[in-house]
């Protein structure tokens, strides 16, 4: 089941977490799975970041337990009139457990986003979360509007 959140962290939060990825974050630079350019990933210690997403308040907001990956993902305008999906995927394929779920927070608003195996279609919009089964097939899907498309990628399980 996919779940859409708007206005997720608290204004406060949110625009420290923005900040600190947009002024101050390091960036790695890696080719986009499908061959359509580069994108920035900043991966984070799933330990480490635990005590960040706590102090934000995502750890009690999605119930999490356990972080398994946490990655903030940058990826730039297309110059096209089309909009161009990246590849199809799960974040962990045939990985055995059902109880991990993913999350992903948009830190800007643009006109990309992410597309879902069964036709869905959640909008790039700063502090908007969809959270997901590890297991459903999606993609990101590239902006034309603006310069980047920005996300905080979490995947974890859940308390019980």
């Amino acid at each position: 089941m996919i779940k859409i959140t708007d206005n997720f962290l608290n204004k406060d939060n949110f625009e420290m977490l923005q900040d600190w990825y947009f002024k101050q974050c390091t960036w790695k630079t890696f080719d986009i799975v499908n061959g359509e350019g580069l994108q920035f990933v900043h991966e984070h210690h799933p330990v480490k970041f635990f005590n960040t997403l706590k102090m934000l308040g995502l750890i009690e907001l999605l119930n999490i337990s356990n972080i398994l990956r946490a990655k903030c993902n940058i990826t730039f305008r297309k110059n096209s009139q089309e909009i161009l999906e990246n590849e199809w995927h799960t974040d962990f394929p045939n990985f055995p457990d059902d109880t991990i779920q993913t999350s992903i927070l948009y830190i800007n608003s643009n006109n990309g986003g992410t597309a879902f195996k069964t036709g869905e279609f959640v909008k790039s919009k700063a502090n908007r979360l969809v959270a997901f089964p590890l297991a459903e097939v999606h993609a990101g899907v590239h902006t034309t509007d603006a310069d980047f498309r920005c996300v905080l990628n979490v995947n974890y399980k859940k308390n019980k």
